[in-house]
Formats: C-alpha cells, structure tokens, sequence
C-alpha cells in the first residue's frame, strides 16, 4: 500500500461530481433504509464513474483481460507496450513467497480496467 501511495502516480485527474441533492429529494423515503441506502451509493457511484478521465492504460488493461482489441483505437502500440512494461515491473516488486503471478497481474490489471468499466455500464 505504500509503494501505491508514495509511488509515481502519471496522469492524475481529480474532478467533483455534480450535486445531487435534486436526486436525493426525489427518492422514497418510505422504503427500506437498506434499499434507499443503496439508491443513494449508486447516485454516487454514477457521478464517479461519469467524471473518471481515461487514459490509454484503461483501455490496454481491459484489452488484456479480455483478450480483444476492442479499445485499440484509444492506445498506440507504444502506449501499449509502456503500460505492460508498467504492469511487469510493478508485479516484480511484489515479494512473496510462492506468489500466484497471474492471480496478481489479474488484479492489476483489474484495477486500470474497472474504471473504463464503471464508465461504459452508465452509457445506453
């Protein structure tokens, strides 16, 4: 956790979501308040996801984990090869004893591709 939050970071983007006090007002309070606690996590959760700003390593990671080119109009075949340059090393730091790396790398790679993810589930 250290190296995560010590380390070089590149491209960072810090962004408020818009205000959703309209949308809070609109819900039912009448229902349960596991129900409308999860109604208000995902108003939240959507003004996240709509505000991430992506960059080539989400798509090359969602591409990987996928096994597709789906996104490959959105990297260069340098950006690429960074990012897996990026994801080997980063997975060399780890150490373990007998480390389960393709469980890791699943994981980092799951990390880059999840906000590119989040994002795609809010489009129709």
């Amino acid at each position: 956790m250290q190296t995560g939050i010590f380390g070089f970071k590149g491209h960072v983007h810090f962004q408020a979501a818009p205000c959703i006090n309209e949308q809070l007002m609109a819900l039912d309070r009448s229902q349960p308040k596991t129900a409308l606690f999860a109604q208000v996590a995902a108003l939240i959760d959507r003004g996240i996801h709509a505000g991430y700003r992506l960059y080539p390593g989400n798509y090359v990671a969602d591409d990987l984990l996928t096994g597709t080119p789906r996104h490959a109009d959105c990297y260069t075949a340098a950006e690429r090869e960074t990012f897996e340059g990026y994801v080997e090393k980063q997975l060399g730091r780890i150490s373990l004893p007998q480390k389960d790396e393709p469980f890791l790398r699943e994981k980092l790679l799951l990390m880059y591709a999840n906000p590119l993810r989040n994002q795609e589930k809010l489009l129709p």
